[in-house]
């Protein structure tokens, strides 16, 4: 899959009569706003794998910064994969396939950029895997307590339905509590990554819901109850499939608000298999 389109890495310093598009914030925080400078170009396209990038000394001067900011932000790159420090020949973008994609800040402006629909498709995929499962684990081994935080939730989420940074700290909460639930604790590791790029994701769409007074925040209120009843319930399957059908919808969304075309989630069949069938397959499995 190709990423990128043929470019020239000058895109990304301003010349020497414009004023540097970086306005440099105070203290520790230098670093990583050349990080994300570097970063949100790359996932924009405009440099590829393989290009050198400028002088130490020429960056600090278009970005408005010290040589020893730049070097930093170069060595934060480099361990995320995403350029690689040679000596003798200067720093060049790394080949795509060493970048580490989890990461929430490379992970966040590929989408962003509305360029990579591959990437949505893929981390609404990795969703399912986890969560789908997590809701699973939940219904099986939730405790009272995990139980009353999940209704707290659902019951504080109505009121939040116009402030649509409220309503993502409740939305992120409840996915977090699920995980909770489920009572492994490797789960909530695996998914440590995506913690930033999910809620940037959910607040992205419930600003949508909220500007457009769409029903969407309603579908999503009912979408969180059934998973929550589900589990109430102590069926596992029943809150994979809610979990999973909740998660398609997340990810319809975040393709719109993202101005992308949209393609058909691939979605496992919550419809149970009729008698016939399945005495048909335990028919052939005597003979």
């Amino acid at each position: 899959m190709n990423l990128f389109k043929p470019s020239s890495l000058l895109d990304l310093i301003p010349s020497e009569q414009d004023v540097p598009e970086f306005t440099p914030a105070a203290g520790d925080a230098l670093p990583s706003a050349v990080v994300r400078q570097v970063v949100r170009r790359l996932a924009q396209g405009r440099f590829r794998p393989g290009e050198r990038l400028p002088r130490e000394d020429q960056l600090a001067l278009r970005f408005g910064v010290s040589r020893t900011v730049v070097r930093e932000a170069m060595r934060v790159l480099a361990a995320r994969g995403l350029v690689e420090v040679r000596q003798g020949s200067g720093t060049r973008i790394a080949p795509y396939e060493r970048w580490h994609l989890l990461d929430p800040t490379l992970l966040f402006e590929l989408m962003q950029s509305g360029r990579h629909i591959d990437l949505v498709l893929e981390l609404t995929e990795l969703r399912r895997i986890f969560e789908g499962e997590a809701a699973a684990l939940a219904a099986a081994r939730r405790s009272e307590a995990d139980l009353a935080r999940l209704a707290e939730l659902c019951a504080a989420m109505p009121r939040a339905l116009h402030d649509a940074e409220q309503y993502t700290a409740l939305d992120v909460e409840f996915h977090d509590n699920v995980l909770t639930a489920a009572h492994n604790r490797l789960l909530r590791e695996a998914l440590g990554p995506l913690t930033a790029v999910l809620y940037s994701a959910r607040r992205l769409t419930n600003e949508h819901y909220i500007a457009a007074h769409s029903e969407g925040a309603r579908a999503s209120l009912i979408s969180h109850r059934r998973i929550h009843q589900r589990i109430v319930q102590g069926h596992p399957a029943a809150a994979r499939r809610a979990m999973i059908a909740h998660i398609a919808e997340f990810e319809a969304d975040l393709q719109r608000c993202l101005g992308v075309a949209q393609r058909k989630p691939l979605v496992v069949s919550t419809k149970r298999r009729s008698q016939s069938s399945r005495s048909s397959d335990r028919n052939k499995e005597s003979s």
